[in-house]
Formats: structure tokens, sequence, C-alpha cells
């Protein structure tokens, strides 16, 4: 391990989106200190200085001296959580170590003499890298910047698997200490198959008439040619998302009066007329908006969010007669501030994603459900196939669309005990109603510590959720079973 890298902080006592937007504008950077004996401190960072930290290789994965006031803290990044977009820092989180004491955290895998492996080198077969980070637990004093896997005398055929791995003494990987049936290959070597085309491909844009079903047959015709190769792909647009209820990314000072009150001052605010005149006044301006509004679409009044609006926002602004942040903010009034906007970065065009979907080495579910939990809402993917692509358009029957979410992920990454309802197989079993099965539109909550925020999403039509054989959620309630276990890169 290197010598600590030095992080300076200072100890903050406001929180709440106000002020972690105002030390922002600052160019300073909200973060919190958890863990230890010790109560979570709230902290600020110059952006500067994180940003120049975490451009070590081992940033992530080392302890770090925080000089916190008078005091220095040893530390390792928890979260740290950018913006989708521009990919700046927003929030950083830490947790405070002892050398002398045992901590679990992620850390990556370097793969060494690729170049010189038996396989690749004498008989042409190509890499595999299977698990590129590995949780491990140890003492916080023998935390390793990398763990090393040599492939040198791989031949094809050959796999190195995590019990298979040489660690550093004291190091233990996280999924060993459950079973060795939580085993996993780590790097494969296989022999490479290359595919003669007669023709060079032309590239057709995502949405693009046709791309669909020219990205389906390519598919299909890389598998019959002996290559063993699934996709995935998004259900529906996914991307960032704003309304009033959560990010604004319109730049101004009457916007950033907005972006400062909470959620019911800020529909109080944009029924005042004239508070509404200086917001589309700054709007107007060259480069108020940082995204690309021909790509925004309202997602709807109704229960279900609208992913199939062929108008963007400024042809919404258009047709009305009025500027794009004028429709904005009458949409968010009629929507008592409920309303969200989608900018779609991904699966766009439905009619092309149901042709996507007709080769079979394609699964649906691909979603940012975890990461960018106040940007993106992908949560409702699986009752968008069962509503959209099952009952409204007819692309899979219900048992396709089963089979596509559930068998045929399973075996892909190698759970060999889930993915079908038989005996000796994980419970993992959901009950509903094909004809009600709705996703519903995502509301943001503040229910994260330091009251960040993040979407959640709810559906209609499912009765049960029963995982590991107990039911967990209930008519849409948690039960409280928590019968379930986290699976880390299986």
């Amino acid at each position: 391990m290197n010598d600590n890298l030095g992080l300076s902080a200072e100890e903050r006592s406001a929180g709440g989106k106000s002020s972690n937007r105002a030390l922002r504008r600052d160019g300073a950077i909200p973060g919190v200190v958890y863990g230890g004996s010790d109560s979570p401190i709230k902290i600020s960072i110059l952006e500067k200085d994180l940003v120049k930290a975490a451009e070590s290789p081992s940033f992530a994965t080392q302890i770090l001296k925080m000089n916190l006031g008078s005091q220095s803290v040893d530390v390792v990044v928890k979260e740290l959580q950018r913006h989708p977009a521009t990919s700046r820092f927003l929030h950083a989180d830490f947790l405070r170590v002892d050398p002398d004491s045992k901590i679990t955290l992620s850390v990556p895998v370097r793969f060494l003499n690729e170049e010189t492996c038996v396989g690749v080198k004498m008989h042409g077969g190509q890499i595999n890298r299977l698990i590129n980070d590995i949780e491990v637990i140890c003492l916080a004093s023998s935390l390793p910047e990398y763990l090393e896997v040599d492939v040198e005398n791989l031949d094809v055929g050959d796999n190195i698997f995590l019990t298979e791995m040489s660690l550093p003494e004291g190091v233990e990987i996280l999924s060993l200490t459950r079973g060795d049936d939580q085993d996993q290959a780590v790097v494969s070597v296989t022999e490479a198959r290359v595919m003669e085309v007669d023709e060079p491909e032309v590239e057709l844009e995502e949405g693009e008439e046709g791309s669909g079903t020219k990205a389906a047959t390519h598919l299909d015709e890389m598998n019959l040619d002996g290559r063993n190769i699934t996709g995935i792909s998004h259900t529906r647009g996914s991307g960032y998302m704003f309304g009033l209820q959560s990010g604004l990314p319109i730049e101004g000072l009457s916007w950033d009066e907005l972006r400062a009150k909470d959620f019911d001052d800020r529909l109080q605010a944009i029924h005042d007329e004239t508070f509404c005149e200086s917001l589309v006044a700054e709007a107007r301006e060259p480069k108020s908006c940082g995204i690309p509004l021909q790509k925004v679409y309202f997602l709807g009044l109704d229960e279900a969010p609208d992913h199939n609006s062929a108008h963007n926002l400024i042809e919404l602004s258009k047709s009305a007669g009025e500027h794009w942040s004028e429709t904005f903010l009458r949409l968010s009034r009629d929507s008592q501030g409920r309303g969200l906007f989608n900018w779609r970065m991904f699966g766009g065009n439905l009619k092309e994603q149901g042709d996507l979907f007709s080769s079979e080495h394609l699964i649906p579910g691909l979603g940012d459900v975890g990461a960018h939990v106040s940007q993106i809402m992908d949560g409702g993917w699986s009752s968008f196939i069962l509503s959209h692509y099952v009952r409204e358009t007819g692309v899979f029957t219900l048992p396709q669309a089963i089979k596509r979410m559930t068998a045929d992920p399973a075996a892909v990454i190698g759970l060999k005990d889930r993915g079908i309802l038989k005996e000796g197989m994980k419970a993992d079993i959901n009950v509903f109603n094909p004809e009600q099965v709705t996703e519903l539109q995502a509301v943001l909550v503040n229910d994260f510590p330091g009251d960040a925020p993040r979407y959640i999403q709810r559906a209609r039509g499912f009765k049960a959720t029963v995982v590991n054989g107990r039911i967990n959620v209930l008519d849409g309630e948690p039960t409280g079973a928590r019968a379930g276990q986290v699976l880390r890169h299986q």
C-alpha cells in the first residue's frame, strides 16, 4: 500500500439541499464521515482538492489522512456521487477506519502477463475478464490497492477461480467467507472466433428506422457463426430526469432562488406571476440549459409515465406558442409539481426496441437503478415489459417475457439455483395480475443520510414478492421480512 493520501476538510453545521447547493456554487463538495464510535460528521471539501486526490489510482482503495480542523482522521472512500451528465462530484461519503480493525471494501483486480498468455500467444485464444473488482475483508492497515491475477500460464479452456487466487496475508474474499459454494471464475481463456464479413456494416444511430432489426439480425448472425454472445438493452427511454420536485438544470439567479426552496415553497413560487416572468427571462438567455432539450420528453400527468410520446419539450412549447421554460412551468403547475421530464439518453424509440428484442440472444433489462439514484430511475423496467411489450404490443408472449427476465439472465451470469420454479431452486417468486401490471410515476424522496434524495418507483398489479420462500412485499408494502442476500459479482 502506498503512503496515505492527504485530504483536507472542514466541518459544517448546515445540511439539506439548499446549503449543499450553496457549497457547490462556492467550489466545495458536501460530504459525511461515518463509522467508528463517533457520530457522523458533516464536512465540506474543496472540489479542486477532491478532484486532485481522485486522480490517484489507489484513491478508492487506501486509507486517506483527512485533516479535519485540528484533528487527523483515517478514512476510506465509502461513496462518491457524480452528476450524470458532467461527471462533476456532487457528494462524498467517507468511512472512519481504525488500522487495527477489519473493514470491508471493493478492491480492483490487476491482470498480469496478458500479452504472454499461453492460450493467446500459442493457440490464438482470447482472455475474458469476468470480475474486475472483488470485495475483501481485512485489517484497514492491510488493505491492498489491488489484487493480482497472473494469466501467463493459462491455455484455452482454463480458468482462474476466486479460491485459486493468491491473496496478501490477512486478506479474505468476503463472498468466500460464506462458503466455497460462492466460488466463481475471475478470468478465463476461450477460443477466439472471427466472423468473416462480406460487406462492411452500415452503422445506424440508436432510434434510426431499422436500427432495431439490424442490430438483432447482427447479433443472431454472430451466434450462428459460433460465437456465444448475449446482449442486454434498455426497455424504454432512460436518462436524466428533472422536475420541480428534483433537479432544475437551468442557470440563473431566479432559478438558484427556486432551487434553494423546499418542494412546497417551490410549488408556491411558480404560481407567482412576477417570479415566473424572471424565471422565463433567464431561461431565454443563450446556453441557460445544459442538456439537449430536443431529447427531453414530458412523462405525462397520468398515473403511469408516458414513454411513448413523440413530442419533445421544444415541440410541445412550439405547439402551445410559448417558450420551453413556460411549458415546463405550466406542466409543473398542472401536475402539482410532480411532473417529470426525461432526457432520453438511451432506448427512446419503442418501435426499434421491440424490433431489437426479436433476437433470442438479447435480454431486456439494462437500467440504472442503484447508481444515480437522484437523477435516473429505471426500477420499473420489468413492469413495463409486462404492460407494453406483452399486453399492449405483443412483442413477447407472457411465457417468453418471463423467461427473458428470469431464466435467461440467470443462465448467462451463472446463477444455477435461480431463474426457474423447480424443487431445490431458490424460491424467488412474483405473484401478479398480467392484465393490471403497470409501472407508476417515479417520486423523489429524501430518506438517505443527510436528507440526500433518491427516486423511488412503485407498480400496480403485483400481489406479492417472495424471496427465499418468505414474503417480503405484500400488496405493495414491505412486510419486514429480509430473507434475501446481496449478490456481488455473481
